[in-house]
């Protein structure tokens, strides 16, 4: 039945975000009398990532043949392209006036991420 060759499936997730523990800027003095900037863990799991979600499609034509089932698609993951954080880095930076300061940066994952593919269900 031609209208069962095709199929389109949308997907949807979320869920608050995960506990981490954040770190946070001291100031040190180094054995050669030189200041600088050290960083140590807040309480364990004291924070909380950003809320992570995402919406995914793809498209399916599938083929029968004498040999099985052929199926071609098309997906987008992450449809919306959000930047969902899973860590930070954190660097030394230094601002306008020469002081030193740790600077945080979020880690993501995949940005939105279209592919193709085939895949075949049958016997020889």
């Amino acid at each position: 039945m031609p209208a069962r060759a095709w199929s389109i499936n949308v997907s949807y997730a979320f869920h608050t975000g995960w506990p981490i523990t954040l770190a946070e800027t001291v100031e040190v003095v180094r054995d050669d009398g030189e200041r600088d900037l050290a960083w140590r863990a807040e309480k364990l799991y004291s924070s909380r990532l950003p809320a992570y979600y995402r919406a995914d499609v793809r498209v399916t034509r599938k083929f029968r043949t004498d040999r099985g089932d052929v199926r071609l698609f098309f997906e987008v993951v992450n449809l919306t392209n959000r930047e969902n954080v899973f860590a930070y880095d954190y660097e030394k930076a230094i601002d306008s006036s020469g002081a030193y300061f740790m600077q945080k940066e979020g880690e993501t994952w995949f940005p939105l991420l279209p592919s193709i593919g085939i895949s075949w269900n049958g016997g020889f």
